[in-house]
């Protein structure tokens, strides 16, 4: 069986600041994680009065993939951008940038890149001795998808103005491959759970459990990605732009 679901995170950046937001960035995004009355899991950064909670972190470089996770390599997307000064680059930026929504205040603004990204799995099940459905083994494949700019005619920019370009568009990348990481932790985690899935009655259970447990995994991961985005830009990542 094999599905595929995408979610897009965003950037917009003002150089000059991004440094110091990377290394605060893990302190800052402290999403919530808590169980209601009822036994359901909800993430998110405000609870209710008198729920007790844990704080769940946004991923560290670095993560390590698991076994039954193949992350392909990453598709770049370009949007061009032309111009000699910095207004005429942001102005390029907001004629054809990626869209994206405001983790501030949900409104749409368009962005210098976004990271998406999807997961496929194939999953082998089986009726056993005990009549029960099992999984013999499964495969996830994770794909993401980075939009970037492009500057086409940068060879007639100032050198000053090149090198603001450079530094700018790295701290971006840098960004973006932060949600390609959480992205491998989504995928990381859906491999520990499908291992912990128990028997079900019939494989068309063990297909429902599947698809539950990754739906559960994307509103986690949507909500992760969006803390990073919170953490990077302090919530106003439409007021960040190349200065």
């Amino acid at each position: 069986m094999a599905t595929q679901m995408k979610c897009f995170s965003k950037a917009a950046w003002m150089a000059w600041i991004v440094f110091g937001l990377l290394a605060a960035s893990s302190a800052a995004a402290q999403v919530l994680k808590w169980t209601d009355s009822e036994g359901h899991v909800h993430y998110g950064y405000q609870t209710p009065d008198g729920v007790a909670t844990t704080k769940v972190a946004t991923p560290p470089p670095g993560i390590t993939t698991s076994q039954d996770v193949e992350v392909e390599e990453t598709e770049y997307r370009y949007f061009e951008v032309n111009g000699t000064t910095v207004e005429e680059l942001n102005r390029g930026r907001q004629a054809f940038g990626p869209s994206a929504i405001s983790v501030r205040d949900g409104k749409p603004f368009k962005s210098w890149a976004t990271c998406g990204w999807h997961m496929n799995w194939n999953v082998t099940r089986s009726i056993k001795d005990d009549g029960k459905c099992h999984i013999d083994k499964f495969k996830l494949k994770l794909g993401t998808t980075i939009t970037f700019p492009k500057w086409v005619n940068k060879s007639e920019g100032s050198p000053e103005l090149q090198k603001k370009w450079d530094t700018f568009t790295r701290v971006v990348h840098t960004h973006e491959l932060g949600h390609k990481q959480n992205d491998v932790r989504a995928a990381n985690e859906m491999a520990v759970e499908l291992h912990k899935l128990p028997a079900q009655k019939d494989c068309l259970s063990v297909d429902g459990r599947v698809r539950d447990t990754f739906e559960h995994l994307k509103t986690k991961y949507k909500i992760l990605n969006q803390a990073w985005d919170q953490a990077q830009v302090n919530g106003s990542e439409e007021d960040y732009v190349l200065r």
